[in-house]
């Protein structure tokens, strides 16, 4: 999906999508351009919403400790990917970053709603 800015220095920015058979991925491409030499992030909102009666989760505590089986009602702070989340018996997602390059950990908030998952 090709997104551009009608005035000013009329940059443009790509987000690809990519789907799998037991999957589906997203990322953000800023092709070279005049007036666009660098793009930081002040901050990432890109959100997935969790709709399930009863989510439990997995996530990485540290590098090398692990959260098990933890309902998303119960996570108090910011969590580490990669995190999975059961939705049903045979229903699981899985939400890590792609390439990430030059980059700490990716962190996970849980909204106040506690279905909403924000990088």
């Amino acid at each position: 999906m090709d997104l551009g800015e009608d005035a000013d220095r009329k940059r443009h920015m790509q987000v690809v999508h990519r789907v799998y058979d037991d999957g589906v991925a997203f990322r953000y491409v800023f092709p070279k351009q005049d007036g666009l030499r660098q793009v930081d992030f002040e901050k990432e909102l890109s959100s997935v919403a969790v709709v399930s009666n009863d989510p439990v989760s997995w996530y990485a505590k540290s590098s090398t400790g692990l959260h098990n089986n933890v309902p998303l009602v119960k996570i108090k702070k910011s969590c580490r990917t990669p995190f999975t989340v059961r939705l049903s018996e045979e229903c699981f997602i899985s939400l890590h970053e792609a390439a990430v390059v030059n980059s700490s950990d990716a962190m996970l908030s849980l909204g106040a709603d506690k279905r909403t998952l924000t990088y």
